[in-house]
């Protein structure tokens, strides 16, 4: 199965709605292929994260609109260059930042300044198109303040005005399965009819909706950042719905206030032609080589096709990612935050996949240094552990790190096994693969599933980073593995665990390899 196509059905695997051939498929595929399962498992342990950010403060406000409460969702259409976006968004809608968490509040700002600051380079240089198309409904206005259309992806710049209330609102990341806060139509491209992944749950056919909210000084306003598919042909015009706006800053998720309307602007767009060239040079890092196949410079981002051999055979392990960056004068240039589309594919024992920098279009530069910052990669030792369910806690030493089975929690509805990683500070990986079988149960009949309850960020020095950026890593410190019954019945006795099987980890390297190339 291809792995676009399965990139297109994670989030819908992770919420249960594919069908039982094609659940059937996507699992089989992803025990095969490391890069898809490194993806399902990164989108997995996001919204995972995002679950865990909810201590904040009330703002006591009041809204007199239609107003319902919220079920939170997974997303269907993410990418992981936009994860740390998805969680600034998320955190800042599910959440209101306080005093202790002002560092965050930092981040936001900064993270808005770089997007605002590509975009507005690019419109004062006549490129793309600045607009002022709004709509008012329920007393709150939206308005379309700037297209940039090109080879790569289409990003729209919108504001929200709430004209009644000194409340920021926003769409949010994680809404009902059944329900977009934005419908993107029109004349752009829509992947899920293009490729035929449109599901019957997914009966509508908007094409791929990215976005992340930027911060304003005004109470009443909010900015976001659109990142849809690409024009079909030179110029045409894209429609925008958006049907629900949520207010941000909440003290938790019952707060959360979700105002209906119905909000539709109609943009006209022109796609901007990209800059193309095919240096067929290759980096070679860590007994691995990369092979730079395209680079393309467009105006929202300098987009950088490579292809790797995902399987070291001689450290055994999977390469699952290799993050870029660009070295052009005395500037360096690292992920764009307006591009946000992924490639994947697998051919050979290969990896073929993209990484989307910060544009240099506007420079166009004759010759650029590119750099591998970093990569991640996966090793498979797969080693059992019987666990000792009278003798907590208990230990488990694994490739030189301790992990700690702290407790068993037996519930009527599952039964929870909490997991502390090593807690060293010097330790070397960044996550586990775990599984928990479970007594006298058949493996079918018995899922299992991973809650993460603490983690932290670390950077190229293994400290605690200042802010948020694509080059952090994240580190799992401890672990929920609940388990249940497939069926869904309660317990009638008790899930017991029986054995912790690692199949491998996950690790982090810096190579810091560059090379020249010339762009001709």
């Amino acid at each position: 199965m291809d792995c676009n196509f399965i990139g297109e059905k994670i989030i819908d695997y992770i919420d249960g709605n594919l069908s039982k051939e094609d659940k059937e498929k996507v699992k089989c595929h992803l025990e095969k292929c490391p890069q898809c399962n490194k993806e399902y498992n990164e989108i997995k342990l996001t919204i995972e994260k995002l679950s865990e950010k909810r201590n904040m403060i009330n703002t006591n406000k009041e809204i007199n609109l239609k107003l319902k409460k919220s079920e939170i969702k997974p997303i269907r259409s993410i990418r992981r260059t936009i994860l740390i976006a998805v969680i600034l968004t998320f955190t800042l809608v599910m959440t209101a930042i306080a005093a202790d968490n002002f560092d965050f509040l930092k981040s936001w700002k900064k993270q808005s300044e770089v997007t605002i600051t590509a975009w507005e380079k690019l419109l004062d240089a006549g490129v793309g198109q600045k607009l002022d198309i709004s709509v008012i409904d329920n007393d709150i206005k939206v308005t379309a303040e700037g297209v940039i259309a090109d080879e790569l992806n289409t990003v729209i710049f919108i504001k929200v005005e709430n004209l009644k209330d000194n409340l920021r609102l926003s769409p949010l990341v994680f809404a009902n399965q059944d329900h977009d806060p934005i419908k993107i139509g029109g004349d752009i491209e829509n992947i899920y009819t293009k490729n035929n992944t449109l599901t019957p749950e997914r009966q509508e056919s908007s094409s791929m909706v990215a976005f992340s909210s930027l911060y304003t000084e005004d109470e009443n306003s909010t900015r976001f950042m659109i990142n849809t598919d690409t024009l079909i042909g030179e110029e045409g015009n894209i429609d925008i719905n958006i049907s629900n706006l949520y207010t941000m800053f909440n003290k938790d998720e019952e707060s959360i206030l979700d105002i209906e309307g119905d909000w539709n602007l109609k943009i006209p767009a022109k796609k901007i032609k990209s800059k193309s060239y095919y240096p067929n040079e290759s980096i070679e890092f860590h007994g691995n080589k990369v092979v730079i196949d395209k680079i393309t410079i467009a105006p929202t981002a300098t987009n950088i096709n490579y292809r790797i051999k995902n399987y070291n055979e001689e450290k055994k392990y999977y390469i699952n990612q290799v993050r870029f960056s660009i070295k052009n004068k005395l500037k360096k240039y690292k992920y764009s935050s307006l591009y946000s589309k992924s490639s994947l594919s697998q051919n050979n024992g290969y990896l073929t996949t993209n990484a989307g920098l910060e544009s240099l279009y506007l420079e166009d530069p004759k010759k650029i240094s590119l750099i591998i910052d970093s990569f991640e990669y996966t090793t498979k030792n797969r080693e059992v552990y019987d666990i000792d369910v009278d003798k907590l806690p208990q230990t488990i030493e694994y490739n030189g790190n301790e992990l700690i089975i702290e407790d068993i929690i037996y519930n009527k509805a599952n039964t929870e096994v909490i997991l502390r990683e090593d807690s060293r500070r010097n330790r070397k990986y960044n996550d586990s693969s775990l599984e928990i079988t479970a007594k006298d149960k058949a493996k079918d009949l018995v899922r299992m599933y991973t809650e993460i309850l603490d983690f932290e960020y670390r950077n190229s020095k293994g400290k605690v980073p200042k802010e948020l950026d694509y080059y952090v890593r994240s580190i799992s410190k401890l672990k929920r593995l609940v388990l249940k019954n497939r069926d869904e019945e309660p317990n009638n006795d008790k899930i017991i665990p029986e054995k912790l099987i690692i199949h491998g980890q996950e690790y982090t390297m810096y190579p810091n390899k560059k090379i020249k190339i010339k762009l001709k």
